[in-house]
């Protein structure tokens, strides 16, 4: 490729119904993801797409299937991981049949993403646990030409919000001490906060996608929506290792669809 970047877009927490529909803290998740995927497709395509989890909510297999056909067409791989709203082994088995990478880790213009396994069945709460941080060892110990990206459900660090950061990632500590030994990781993606996060870690830098349903508030006590519209995350991965990402989100005015969907209130279904 000519672009002196990998241009990544993360898309994260969909919460796809099954058959029944549904809605989640009153947003219509199959609605609203119909909305981003069309407002996408009228923008330049990115070379990777990315999925950070949580992708059905309750782990349909037509949802899995409905998600990925959407995603057919664009010219961009796409891969994908689990949250803890997922059925890991049907997400795997829909998205591989449907041309979907799920896990792993793949090289693409100088960069290596990794896709790491946060889901504990049953838990809010993410674990790695011992035999995905020591792939992540194995993988970060080779080929260090690569500048690295890692991604993962669940947050590694608290993002400011007492709820949510209750069910972050439980072996966080064992995480950095894995990617504290391995400058050439530049970046690290996650999910399941259901809002725009940044941090920096020394020169490493961390973020969520928005949900591209609802959205909850930063800083909230409880489950506490926030009136913004479905979102997604961009990355630019220079060959070099800089990074640069930003958020980005239905308009309110260019699409007539994306402040009723993005409408907070109710209870419905659950949130993280």
């Amino acid at each position: 490729m000519d672009r002196q970047e990998l241009r990544v877009l993360q898309l994260s927490d969909c919460h796809l119904p099954g058959p029944g529909g549904g809605v989640l803290f009153g947003v219509d998740c199959a609605a609203a993801w119909e909305c981003v995927v069309r407002h996408l497709r009228r923008l330049p395509p990115p070379e990777l797409v990315l999925l950070t989890g949580d992708l059905a909510h309750e782990g349909d297999e037509g949802a899995y299937r409905r998600l990925a056909r959407t995603l057919t067409g664009w010219g961009a791989p796409v891969f994908a991981l689990a949250g803890n709203h997922d059925h890991p082994d049907r997400l795997r088995a829909v998205l591989v049949e449907e041309g979907v990478g799920v896990g792993g880790d793949v090289e693409l213009a100088g960069w290596r993403l990794v896709l790491l396994d946060s889901v504990r069945p049953g838990k809010t709460a993410g674990r790695l646990g011992e035999a995905e941080l020591e792939r992540l060892e194995g993988i970060l110990a080779s080929d260090p030409a690569c500048h690295v990206l890692v991604a993962l459900h669940h947050p590694p660090v608290p993002v400011g919000t007492a709820w949510m950061d209750a069910m972050g990632l439980e072996d966080a500590a064992a995480f950095w001490e894995v990617v504290d030994r391995h400058p050439r990781v530049r970046a690290v993606a996650f999910g399941h906060v259901h809002q725009a996060f940044e941090a920096r870690r020394g020169k490493l830098l961390l973020a969520a996608a928005p949900s591209t349903c609802v959205q909850f508030r930063p800083g909230g006590r409880r489950a506490e929506t926030e009136p913004l519209p479905p979102g997604w995350r961009w990355w630019e991965l220079e060959a070099g290792g800089a990074v640069r990402t930003w958020t980005e989100r239905l308009p309110r005015a260019g699409d007539a669809s994306g402040a009723r969907l993005a409408a907070g209130g109710g209870s419905e279904g659950g949130g993280g």
